[in-house]
């Protein structure tokens, strides 16, 4: 629809100029062939049939050109709306970033930011170097410290699901805005963190838990859940 509209405005402007400055001509014509069918004393009769026939077809064409315009401004005032609400939320974003960082940092508050993502980090790095049993190791030895940093992490992007949640904003701004807030935060965040969850949902298969207890079981499934909720914040959706 956007498109046939940017198509049809230049097309029907052109076409309705052109219609007013030929349409003497045109009503010209159009008597002199009518009037060659109609007696001399009805020929006023003629002009104003003519006149009233011009003066319809510039009237359609002129409400047709007015409808259209109607709708390619309403488009512009809704990308501009959107613009707004874009500008709005980036400002915001980057008042939010400095307070998430400083929660990051050891000597501020509880998170040791480059000590927890080592949990997520490194099996990733075992794995690719063909090294899956040490990965499964820090899995098992380490799912409460990863449950607590995914934990940390979804409560700090719940803040920004609320700023950017809104019908105002557009999928590819609320994309481009959570990108703006992974590549401030940890630019290897986001697929540090997508490998992790397919490593260690195929070792949470494979592992043998029946002789653990239901504590470490609800671990393992809470780790799963809460990375699911950062992959599905990672791609703008905030319904996850």
């Amino acid at each position: 629809m956007k498109k046939i509209i940017e198509f049809a405005i230049p097309v029907i402007a052109f076409f309705l100029i052109a219609l007013v400055i030929l349409s003497p001509l045109w009503g010209i014509s159009i008597y002199e062939y009518w009037t060659g069918f109609i007696d001399t004393n009805n020929r006023f009769e003629a002009i104003g049939t003519v006149i009233a026939y011009v003066g319809g077809v510039i009237n359609i064409v002129t409400i047709a050109f007015l409808y259209i315009n109607f709708h390619q401004q309403k488009e512009d005032n809704f990308k501009k709306d959107q613009e707004l609400e874009y500008n709005r939320a980036l400002d915001i974003v980057y008042r939010q970033l400095e307070f998430t960082n400083k929660r990051f940092k050891p000597i501020n508050q509880k998170v040791n930011y480059n000590r927890y993502t080592n949990y997520i980090n490194s099996p990733v790095r075992e794995e690719r170097n063909n090294n899956l049993k040490e990965s499964y190791n820090i899995f098992l030895l380490n799912s409460h410290e990863i449950l607590y940093f995914f934990q940390f992490l979804n409560k700090e992007f719940s803040a920004y699901k609320k700023l950017l949640n809104v019908r105002g904003l557009s999928h590819d701004h609320k994309l481009k805005l959570v990108y703006i807030i992974l590549w401030n935060i940890d630019v290897k965040l986001e697929s540090n963190i997508e490998r992790f969850y397919t490593l260690y949902v195929d070792w949470s298969s494979k592992f043998d838990l029946s002789d653990k207890s239901d504590n470490v079981n609800n671990i393992i499934l809470d780790v799963i859940k809460e990375a699911k909720k950062s992959l599905a914040f990672f791609k703008a959706d905030f319904n996850e």
